[in-house]
């Protein structure tokens, strides 16, 4: 739990920074979302949340396939509700269609739901 905190602090601190230079490499957007996205296939939920989560709040369109795949395979009903989060708040038309989809044919109740009331908003 301490670190998957420590991990968002950080990311965060990076990603408000914006393009500064730490040490000797020059941090990017670029570098950010990458490391983000890589997280998404992490074996710790926490790391795997929080990098959903993170890829949401900065509107990561290159996440959205892997998402999506943590939506539709991911057995842990947290991450994909945070995967569903994180797509409702990207929100390209590839992101609306995957919750729409998933509105159709998500086995699990809670996650079902949680795509519809995405969808009404």
């Amino acid at each position: 739990m301490k670190k998957t905190i420590l991990i968002m602090v950080l990311l965060s601190g990076i990603i408000l920074a914006g393009n500064k230079t730490i040490g000797t490499e020059n941090v990017t957007y670029e570098k950010i979302e990458s490391t983000l996205i890589q997280g998404l296939d992490s074996k710790n939920m926490g790391l795997s949340a929080s990098s959903a989560y993170m890829l949401g709040e900065i509107k990561s369109e290159y996440s959205v396939n892997k998402l999506a795949k943590i939506l539709r395979e991911s057995d842990n009903e947290k991450l994909k509700i945070m995967a569903a989060l994180s797509l409702y708040k990207i929100d390209t038309e590839r992101s609306r269609f995957v919750l729409k989809q998933r509105c159709k044919y998500e086995q699990n109740k809670n996650v079902k739901k949680f795509c519809r009331h995405l969808n009404r908003l």
